[in-house]
């Protein structure tokens, strides 16, 4: 053990005393809490000023009486839980709560996701998210999952109360600090330390490459419904006949409107990509928006070769 002498983060006047920059002071408190939360997965379960005591300007956490765990698995279903937050993602982020409990009784999904999509909706149209309430946001989520039978494991429950104890010292300490901003800069860091380039090269081009074969059987799919129209027309009215050009023409312009709006698709995702910066990167460009870029514009191209073309046929 380690004799901490100094004083505790209650005395505010002292600091300023002292000369000490209490932002300063703060931003270290912050960085070493979600270190201990989401690196090392073993935190304070008690950081109330009390136990936080200064020395030559060095905050030191003590009285460990009570502290929380959490396996990585944990610390995913965490980190899961913000980024879906923060893309507005429902559906993700209905599963990355899903992960946080066990499901006590009967389920309604449906549901679940609508009051999801309210707090989603609620936090992230908030004028600035650097006034976000992290610690109400925590618990309004773990009290909705008790709502849907969702028991949550008592990692989480610990956790969100030792977040709201932190919270609330930054809060008194230092307002104007943005521990949202910070949780943020944490789990980028932390996605950016588990990027595996060969997996994600991997993952992106099978989906890619999923996505192109639904796009390409779309085409063929509504010119088979129009075929069974035609067919069941037939059936009723004698005979209809002198249709295979036309038919053959709105076609081609379906698969080609398709291949255009799946173009915009991935050269819209591919700006997104460019924006973030998402590894990996050649010359600080991103490999994945250099891909995308060059796809969309050679399917644009294509697409509207073909438009110009079924056009002169008409």
């Amino acid at each position: 053990m380690t004799y901490v002498d100094g004083y505790s983060l209650s005395h505010k006047e002292r600091l300023v005393e002292d000369g000490y920059d209490r932002l300063e002071i703060g931003k270290a408190l912050a960085n070493n809490y979600l270190h201990q939360v989401l690196d090392a997965g073993f935190f304070h379960g008690d950081p109330h000023q009390g136990n936080i005591m200064l020395m030559d300007g060095v905050p030191y956490w003590i009285d460990f009486g009570m502290v929380g765990q959490l396996s990585e698995g944990n610390i995913a279903a965490v980190q899961n839980l913000i980024f879906t937050l923060v893309q507005e993602d429902v559906e993700g982020l209905t599963n990355a709560a899903l992960q946080m409990g066990t499901v006590r009784g009967k389920l309604n999904k449906a549901r679940l996701m609508d009051d999801l999509e309210g707090i989603s909706t609620r936090y992230m149209s908030a004028t600035s998210l650097k006034d976000m309430d992290v610690g109400q946001l925590m618990l309004e989520l773990t009290d909705l999952l008790n709502e849907h039978h969702i028991v949550v494991s008592p990692a989480y429950t610990m956790m969100v109360r030792s977040l709201v104890t932190m919270e609330g010292v930054l809060e008194e300490l230092c307002p104007e600090l943005d521990l949202f901003g910070f949780l943020q800069e944490k789990l980028l860091s932390r996605a950016k330390d588990n990027f595996d380039v060969k997996e994600k090269l991997t993952s992106s081009m099978e989906s890619i490459a999923a996505s192109a074969a639904r796009t390409v059987k779309m085409p063929g799919l509504a010119v088979d419904a129009l075929r069974n129209l035609v067919k069941g027309r037939t059936k009723i009215s004698f005979e209809l006949t002198g249709y295979e050009e036309p038919l053959q023409v709105l076609v081609d312009v379906i698969k080609n409107v398709v291949l255009a709006i799946f173009a915009c698709v991935i050269f819209s995702g591919s700006c997104r990509v460019y924006s973030a910066s998402v590894p990996p990167l050649v010359d600080g460009v991103p490999l994945f928006a250099v891909a995308g870029f060059a796809l969309s514009i050679a399917l644009a191209v294509y697409a509207v070769k073909k438009l110009i073309k079924a056009a002169g046929k008409r």
